[in-house]
């Protein structure tokens, strides 16, 4: 995005962008920041309706891997596929593709999960033989999600998930 932004015109600099970001993962706020510093817009807000959002000239869409793919590049790199926040992808129908293909987890806590999705992500598990995880879908602080470590497992989970790392 920040080529395309400085083809526009909005000269940003990446270390800038990732002094704003500090630990976080960089996305488009970050951007957003920084082109307030720089002079180009107002706010937040006006970054994201005059550039950064869909169909504005500064907005690039995401890469998409397809998940078996995914599994792929996990696997060779000896990493634990886990499935992260499946009610957000409202795709249940591929869950027991992957987990043909090599899924060992699944996000069965999260934020955004109601109580009967964590319900009916923790039957799969336990009747699939799945480890449970949980995360906060953190992307750093100002986020309107929890913070890392605030959203609990149960041991057996972590126990679980050190005893994978070690086949």
């Amino acid at each position: 995005m920040i080529t395309k932004l400085a083809e526009l015109g909005v000269e940003l600099n990446y270390e800038q962008v990732k002094g704003i970001a500090g630990e976080a993962t960089i996305c488009r706020p970050h951007l957003a920041q920084a082109m307030i510093e720089g002079g180009y817009v107002t706010s937040i807000k006006d970054a994201f309706e005059r550039y950064l959002s869909r169909g504005k000239p500064g907005y690039v869409p995401r890469k998409k891997l397809d998940p078996l793919s995914a599994l792929e590049i996990i696997k060779r790199a000896k990493g634990i596929p886990v499935l992260a926040h499946p009610g957000l992808a409202e795709r249940d129908d591929l869950i027991p593709i992957l987990a043909e293909n090599g899924l060992l987890g699944i996000e069965v806590y999260y934020p955004l999960h109601t109580p009967d999705m964590v319900a009916k992500y923790s039957d799969y598990c336990h009747r699939h033989h799945l480890v449970m995880t949980g995360g906060t879908d953190f992307h750093g602080p100002g986020t309107e999600y929890p913070s890392l470590g605030e959203v609990g497992v149960a041991k057996k989970s972590v126990d679980n998930l050190k005893l994978m790392r070690n086949l």
